[in-house]
């Protein structure tokens, strides 16, 4: 999955004014597990964990525009980092017939800490998602 966070400041120094954008791109891949807790008339509560790494890409670009109007760009490349992924899960299927069901779930996903410094300033971010899906489970007999 790719999700990206976006942030942009102005500021001046002396005459010039300056645009800072930060940009954090983030890639992640689990590996999940579920487990059914019984099964009621058709209807099947279930819970699941999930653990992987996600990896997060920053960049930084800087445009400073002086009293005279030039304008200067400074792109910044910044190292990625790769943080411990875990996610949690529940929810609930309902058998539609004896290969199909209908499932509703939640996901917390939880990629962990991201942060860009760019002329002192520091964006940081938690890299956690909450999802509610909803979908279909076809079943291979």
């Amino acid at each position: 999955m790719l999700q990206t966070f976006d942030y942009s400041t102005k500021y001046t120094i002396g005459s010039s004014a300056a645009l800072t954008q930060a940009s954090l791109s983030r890639y992640d891949a689990l590996v999940n597990g579920y487990f059914d807790l019984g099964n009621w008339s058709g209807i099947t509560p279930y819970i699941g964990a999930g653990v992987g790494f996600g990896v997060v890409d920053p960049s930084a670009k800087i445009v400073t525009t002086d009293a005279l109007g030039q304008r200067t760009t400074v792109n910044r490349t910044i190292e990625d980092r790769t943080n411990f992924a875990w996610a949690a899960m529940a929810g609930v299927s309902y058998a539609i017939d004896s290969n199909v069901d209908v499932d509703l779930g939640y996901r917390h996903l939880d990629l962990g800490r991201a942060s860009v410094t760019v002329n002192g300033a520091t964006v940081k971010t938690d890299n956690t998602r909450d999802e509610v899906r909803l979908g279909l489970r076809y079943m291979l007999n």
